[in-house]
């Protein structure tokens, strides 16, 4: 099978304006109650309007688990959507106009792991006539052999997934730890080959560059979702040791 591939920025610049919320996690996050809406001022420069939000997140063993990450905002004092965070993306709105009887956004911004950011505009807002509206339509679906979904893995399903992890000789370090654990953000293509990875977090952030590389040498299992396969994204665990601390080493972190 030739492998095809959806990044991730392209795709969840997409989904900010077709599917802007946390999904999987929207049960938990509308019962709870909104926090923040103050006011941030910073000497100089004008005041801003914090938006109140409801965030959750699980910590099985004292651990935060990434899949269970998300965060709704609404603006202060207003009842508009202003983003949202999970550990794939965070996603905010903006300049709000009104459009008909509704109040649509007219600055949307994607903000993918390691602080790439895409934003766009909206200017020009046009409704459409009755013919217009008849006239789009979608002709066939995609065959599901022939989507490209991506399915978000917790950190063990990855692990459990890991197919090759190079023999990697980490680059030395003289600061910070030189044996420890780093977590980087994967995607892969349908075949399970890592093609996008940023860094997260680390016990050591100066080796963060050298695990993206690592990563991007990476693969895993593919994984079969309703008979077709998918990419998948998620936090891949490193273990790291400088060769200052012993012998070159990488392997995912049991």
């Amino acid at each position: 099978m030739k492998a095809t591939f959806i990044p991730d920025g392209w795709i969840t610049f997409v989904q900010a304006l077709f599917n802007p919320t946390p999904e999987t996690q929207l049960p938990k996050l509308l019962p709870l109650r909104l926090t923040g809406g103050g006011i941030f001022a910073v000497p100089g420069r004008p005041a801003i309007r914090m938006p109140r939000c409801a965030e959750t997140s699980e910590r099985p063993n004292g651990i935060t688990e990434e899949t269970s990450i998300a965060r709704i905002c609404f603006e202060s004092s207003n009842p508009w959507f202003q983003g949202m965070l999970d550990f794939t993306r965070y996603i905010s709105f903006a300049d709000f106009e009104r459009f008909g009887d509704q109040m649509i956004p007219h600055t949307w911004s994607d903000d993918i792991p390691e602080n790439i950011f895409v934003e766009g505009k909206v200017t020009l807002l046009e409704k459409l006539s009755a013919p217009e509206m008849k006239a789009i339509r979608a002709s066939s679906s995609t065959p599901p052999g022939n989507q490209i979904r991506t399915v978000f893995l917790s950190r063990k399903e990855i692990g459990d997934r890991i197919a090759d992890v190079l023999d990697y000789e980490w680059p030395s370090q003289d600061t910070g730890k030189q044996e420890g654990c780093m977590i980087v953000y994967v995607r892969t293509d349908r075949a399970g080959k890592v093609r996008e990875s940023y860094w997260d977090s680390s016990d050591n952030y100066g080796l963060q560059d050298a695990g993206v590389i690592l990563a991007l040498k990476s693969s895993l299992k593919p994984l079969i979702v309703d008979g077709a396969p998918v990419q998948m994204e998620g936090p891949l665990v490193l273990h790291f040791k400088t060769p200052s601390a012993g012998m070159p080493s990488a392997a995912p972190a049991e």
